[in-house]
């Protein structure tokens, strides 16, 4: 009937109503909360700061640490910044670490012993000791007590600053009085120590914790660098003399360090005693650091066989030599006056998988001229213009010039340097010199002085003594 009819879409109508009130109520809240309103999809839900710690110590990438921090910014406490700076400085991003402390500070988030430290780590891979020692003094007077990573830090960051070794080593004291004073009332000597007992992050402090009441080798090295930088090597080799009375071994670090120092103190003898001293501990192997140090001592020292086996065991190690170094050898061997040797190291070049250059062969050319042994000369001579890669050089004819005017062979020798001038080799005084001496004849001497001119040459004191 139209009556009964009428209720029913009067009763349909008002469902529509309440069904119409039910979805905008639940598009507002139950669909949000589950993440699948339009407004939610936009932004995750906010973190705690324990969650946020976990998902901050499994960033892939720099940029995710910062994000997260972007997008959680109610979450941030100490124990989230100390965590975002460690992984920023596991990727090497330090700057970005010590910003974020800046960032938090800032926004009144409170610090702690463990920021602070992250902080002053940051800045000492930054090589910053100025930026290093503001956060050291904020610490002190936020009334907070430096602990073994502090230190380390700190130490760490005052060795790249100059003449602070007496700073360093007032560090390193302190340290020790503070490891004392904590192993008497038998707690954890380290910040990370605590941190651990709590369940937060650690912060890299760049060396190891040892659990006797002494810093770490590094803080350790780090004083040796201090003075050695100085130039005062007696007081690097008493560090170590100290650490080893202390029961803190020495590593290769120590050794190399200690090495430079008394490179830089002309102490070629007692740097070669300790690189031989580093090759008799077991489980230490010099580093490629290592090796470039001794190449400078055994070249200033007149080692040049020790250089030599110490360039067939880096071979053997797989680092690369380089060619400069058999260079240098050859070169040295030579002026020695022992050819033999200078070829022996010239064949080692192509043996190491390098290629000689125009120093290879000048420098063994030099080697057979110095010997007087002529055809060696010239034969290596041959061998540069055979060589594709490298041209003759003014010094390559010169040597050859000098080998034929020993050997006596003036008709050679003219041959050569009509050859040098017809590919386009500008000769030298040297060139000129070389040649009066070892033409042999008065007459000959003279017309090649005059010739001197013609090259815009000037003739030397040595010229006339050639001549004469």
């Amino acid at each position: 009937c139209p009556t009964q009819n009428k209720k029913v879409q009067s009763a349909m109508r008002g469902l529509q109503v309440v069904l119409f009130v039910v979805a905008v109520v639940r598009r507002s809240a139950p669909w949000a909360a589950c993440g699948l309103s339009t407004t939610a999809s936009s932004s995750s839900p906010a973190l705690t700061s324990r969650n946020l710690v976990v998902r901050l110590k499994n960033c892939a990438v720099s940029g995710q640490v910062l994000r997260l921090l972007d997008e959680n910014r109610e979450a941030q406490n100490e124990f989230v910044t100390a965590t975002a700076m460690s992984v920023l400085g596991r990727f090497g991003e330090h700057q970005e670490a010590v910003d974020v402390f800046k960032r938090a500070r800032a926004a009144g988030v409170a610090q702690n012993l463990f920021t602070y430290n992250a902080a002053i780590l940051a800045s000492a891979k930054l090589k910053d000791w100025q930026l290093a020692e503001r956060f050291f003094k904020d610490l002190r007077e936020n009334h907070m007590e430096p602990d073994r990573v502090t230190y380390g830090a700190m130490i760490a960051a005052l060795s790249r600053k100059q003449d602070a070794a007496e700073q360093v080593w007032s560090l390193l004291e302190e340290c020790r009085d503070f490891l004392r004073r904590s192993s008497r009332q038998g707690g954890d000597v380290s910040s990370s120590g605590r941190r651990r007992q709590q369940g937060q992050s650690t912060p890299e402090a760049g060396q190891g914790e040892p659990s006797d009441q002494e810093p770490g080798v590094v803080s350790y090295n780090c004083a040796v660098t201090a003075f050695g930088r100085q130039g005062d090597w007696r007081r690097a080799e008493a560090i170590k003399e100290e650490m080893e009375a202390r029961g803190v071994t020495p590593d290769v670090v120590t050794y190399t360090t200690l090495i430079s120092a008394c490179d830089a103190g002309e102490r070629y003898g007692r740097a070669i005693e300790l690189y031989d001293e580093l090759l008799r501990q077991p489980g230490l192997k010099p580093t490629y650091v290592t090796y470039r140090v001794m190449g400078n001592v055994f070249r200033r020292a007149g080692e040049w066989d020790r250089l030599r086996d110490m360039a067939a065991e880096m071979h053997s190690r797989g680092f690369d030599v380089g060619l400069v170094a058999y260079n240098e050898m050859i070169s040295v061997f030579g002026k020695d006056g022992d050819p033999e040797k200078a070829a022996a190291v010239a064949g080692e070049v192509r043996e190491r998988g390098l290629e000689p250059d125009i120093f290879t062969y000048s420098s063994l050319m030099s080697a057979y001229e110095r010997a007087r042994r002529t055809d060696d000369a010239l034969a290596v001579f041959d061998d540069i213009k055979r060589d594709p890669h490298v041209e003759p050089n003014v010094v390559a004819y010169n040597c050859a010039l000098s080998a034929c005017g020993k050997g006596g062979d003036a008709e050679r020798m003219m041959e050569i340097f009509a050859e040098m001038l017809a590919n386009g080799v500008e000769p030298t005084t040297v060139t000129f010199n070389t040649l009066i001496a070892g033409c042999g004849d008065w007459e000959a001497g003279l017309r090649i002085l005059d010739d001197l001119p013609k090259h815009g040459l000037e003739p030397t004191l040595i010229t006339y003594n050639s001549l004469i």
